[in-house]
């Protein structure tokens, strides 16, 4: 009820993964997920915004998500490298994204494949066991077969570890060099003063 609320969708109708972040926001709530939510919307991790999320969460870990587009109909070579990088961050859980329609967790990487799980198929919470946290159908999908919009998600437990993975994207070149995947900026961007002149080539 809430995604028809927010986004104008039908039950029933596919959210992407970007659309889906966003929900995730809205609906969690620190004292009953044990975590605090932050999304970077338009692709760019705001430093200031994540401090003030750290500060209201304490003694409790952030769950960043970072929605990305890296691509029109595929993803686009340029972000090969980086992608599976990211999935190899100690910190990363992950991403969502798939195909339209066929939305899916990619959990694990493997050469130029990720490795996926349905989360269609909803279980029962009211017990622990193990049987019910493992699978045998895992999903395998090359990253040429990936829809280009994804969203990432990385759990980080202090200001520290945000603080090694800002130095982290600088050396692998996530947020800079050619086609970086998302930015980071100190500020916000005030919508209100920005010129035309701002955006000139």
């Amino acid at each position: 009820m809430r995604g028809e609320l927010l986004f104008q969708k039908q039950i029933g109708k596919w959210f992407g993964p970007a659309e889906a972040a966003e929900l995730l926001q809205q609906i969690s709530k620190p004292e009953k997920t044990g975590f605090v939510t932050y999304v970077a919307s338009s692709s760019t991790i705001v430093r200031k915004e994540l401090k003030e999320a750290f500060k209201g969460c304490t003694n409790k870990p952030l769950l960043l998500l970072l929605p990305c587009m890296m691509g029109l109909d595929q993803i686009h070579r340029t972000y090969y490298k980086k992608m599976i990088g990211l999935m190899r961050h100690p910190q990363c859980m992950g991403f969502i994204g798939g195909k339209p329609n066929q939305a899916m967790y990619f959990m694990g990487v493997q050469g130029d494949n990720f490795f996926a799980l349905d989360p269609h198929k909803v279980q029962l919470a009211s017990s622990w066991n193990a049987e019910h946290v493992h699978t045998n159908k895992i999903r395998q999908l090359n990253i040429k077969q990936l829809d280009p919009c994804v969203t990432f998600g990385f759990l980080l437990n202090d200001e520290q570890q945000l603080n090694a993975f800002y130095a982290w994207m600088i050396q692998y070149d996530i947020t800079c060099g050619e086609k970086p995947l998302f930015a980071v900026r100190d500020e916000p961007i005030d919508m209100k003063n920005i010129s035309l002149d701002d955006f000139a080539l």
